[in-house]
């Protein structure tokens, strides 16, 4: 069964939406930037849990506490990362601190990293990863 849940901290969310703002739609090539670089926040967001037994769950009768969980997760997939993870980019100093008394916002780099850079980056390696169980 495929489920999709990711984060991204805002720094590297920043530089790719600078990035997809500043690209036009109607130009084939740019589009199919945009496409791409959507394909790939997909892809590397999904992930594949496999059960020892035949599991369809009915996703209309699930716990409300569990779907609002999955609603959160999910959302704009990637989604921004937790405060504790911005926290800890910024205390290894990859990211400048937050600023803002209230608001938390973190789309600043101690060392810039360009858009091509990112997007290399998140082309997993190794697709075949197999976790086992411990």
């Amino acid at each position: 069964m495929q489920f999709k849940a990711g984060y991204i901290v805002d720094t590297i969310a920043k530089v790719i939406t600078d990035f997809r703002t500043a690209l036009n739609k109607n130009v084939p090539i740019e589009k199919t930037q945009l496409d791409q670089i959507k394909g790939l926040l997909q892809h590397v967001s999904s992930f594949d849990v496999e059960f020892p037994y035949e599991h369809k769950p009915d996703f209309k009768k699930l716990n409300p506490v569990l779907a609002t969980l999955n609603n959160v997760i999910t959302r704009g997939l990637p989604t921004r990362a937790p405060l504790l993870l911005e926290n800890l980019f910024s205390e290894i100093n990859l990211t400048q601190p937050n600023k803002d008394e209230f608001e938390f916002n973190f789309p600043n780099s101690t060392n810039p990293i360009s858009y091509e850079s990112i997007f290399e980056l998140l082309h997993i390696v190794e697709p075949q990863l197999e976790i086992s169980r411990i």
